[in-house]
């Protein structure tokens, strides 16, 4: 979970997922240049923590790659820190059943964001959904690192085109969250510029 602390509810997030038994541990990457004396808690209150302060943003992509290098399980998460679901549902669900190694990403369609009638599950799909970059789970084994040089955009398109296998989709999960609302307003204007023009002109 790469974050600058941002959304009102990411603690009680974080609450909320170390505390489901399927989460081995939580990876945070702080990329704000918070005072971090107030994260001492995370190593008392919430042992399956793992709190990396960068001391400046290191964006989105460096990130998730930085979660997954350092991850000691195989099967990832990767989530927004604005990001509002119902987590029992890994464990109704069994999402954590259908990450295995011979698969690539696995992430939720339009039907989880905007209430759309869905039968719940998790399908193969042949073209990414938008909202792949707010949530989404890989086998660390199927994770190929993003370039350096994308920091917050593509990096979902990354994954989802280079591990070479099927990826899925994930219906009739219910979430929410700012990057659900914004998604076309992005604060970071001038990096989506750079992404775009790196993406289409050398990785594409």
């Amino acid at each position: 979970m790469p974050t600058m602390w941002k959304p009102e509810g990411v603690l009680a997030t974080i609450k909320q997922i170390v505390e489901q038994p399927s989460c081995g541990e939580l990876i945070i990457i702080d990329n704000s240049e918070t005072d971090t004396s107030m994260f001492d808690v995370f190593h008392t209150e919430f042992p399956k923590v793992v709190y990396i302060n960068e001391g400046k943003n290191t964006y989105v992509n460096p990130a998730w790659n930085k979660g997954a290098q350092l991850a000691k399980f195989d099967k990832l998460c990767f989530v927004n820190d604005d990001v509002e679901t119902d987590w029992d549902i890994l464990n109704k669900m069994d999402y954590e059943g259908i990450i295995s190694e011979d698969r690539g990403m696995i992430g939720p369609n339009e039907s989880c964001w905007k209430g759309l009638n869905a039968s719940p599950g998790v399908y193969p799909v042949t073209n990414r959904d938008n909202c792949y970059g707010c949530l989404f789970f890989i086998h660390k084994n199927s994770y190929v690192p993003i370039p350096d040089d994308l920091l917050v955009h593509y990096g979902d398109d990354w994954l989802f085109t280079k591990s070479g296998k099927q990826n899925y989709g994930i219906n009739a999960w219910p979430m929410s969250g700012e990057s659900e609302q914004t998604s076309g307003l992005t604060q970071f204007d001038t990096v989506k510029l750079v992404d775009a023009h790196i993406w289409n002109n050398k990785y594409k």
